[in-house]
């Protein structure tokens, strides 16, 4: 919709309205505090939590004031001159996103996956949904914020973004696929080199290929990790 603000958090924190961009905020908190209420955008924050994520050691007048202040600078950003709570809204107590004027990348994806996983895994749909999830995920939440809030999030899209890639590497190679296969399996072990069903993942896609000397040097770089 036209009047859809698209509030991307995964790699930079970016919004998006047409061919309007906003890419830089009044302060680094301000850009924090909108991504703050996007990551669940249907879940309005009180004002006290916020102020404690952000600006915890303020007296509390002082918090108030602070959070106040982002908000305004957030309303300039995104709401029209004489349309204020078409986007934030706000009580005495509660701040909130308005549902019908936002969208957020991290929404669609996990209601992508959610899609994809409903689907019937012979279905075309299943293989283009789980290919959409994967395109969603633009890299890791938030690069180089911190905070409690955050890394809870991004360790959880991350493990996320790591099932999605595991079932179109299981899909692909059940098309018959095993190329594109690869490719996915060899980014699933560059997120997480780690990860051991993402290496098993690897080395099944290459054996697929009729690639066996690979499929070893897999296994040994494995074991070297």
């Amino acid at each position: 919709m036209a009047d859809t603000w698209r509030i991307e958090l995964l790699g930079p924190l970016r919004a998006l309205r047409g061919e309007q961009v906003v890419e830089r905020f009044p302060t680094r908190k301000t850009g924090l505090l909108l991504a703050r209420l996007a990551v669940e955008p249907d879940r309005p924050q009180t004002r006290e939590s916020l102020i404690e994520h952000f600006w915890p050691e303020s007296a509390p007048g002082a918090g108030r004031n602070s959070l106040s202040r982002a908000l305004s600078g957030l309303r300039r950003l995104f709401e029209r001159t004489g349309e204020p709570g078409t986007v934030f809204v706000t009580d005495r107590y509660h701040v909130a996103l308005a549902p019908k004027s936002v969208e957020t990348d991290v929404a669609a994806l996990r209601s992508t996956w959610d899609r994809a996983k409903g689907l019937d895994p012979e279905q075309s749909e299943h293989l283009d949904a789980l290919r959409a999830a994967v395109a969603l995920y633009r890299g890791e939440l938030l690069p180089g914020a911190e905070g409690d809030w955050v890394e809870a999030e991004r360790e959880a899209l991350a493990r996320l973004h790591l099932r999605v890639l595991g079932r179109l590497v299981e899909r692909l190679l059940h098309d018959g696929a095993v190329r594109e296969a690869i490719e996915v399996a060899h980014r699933a072990v560059e997120a997480d080199p780690l990860r051991e069903p993402a290496h098993r993942d690897l080395m099944r896609a290459l054996a697929a290929d009729g690639r066996p000397a690979e499929v070893v040097r897999q296994y040994r770089s494995l074991e070297t990790l």
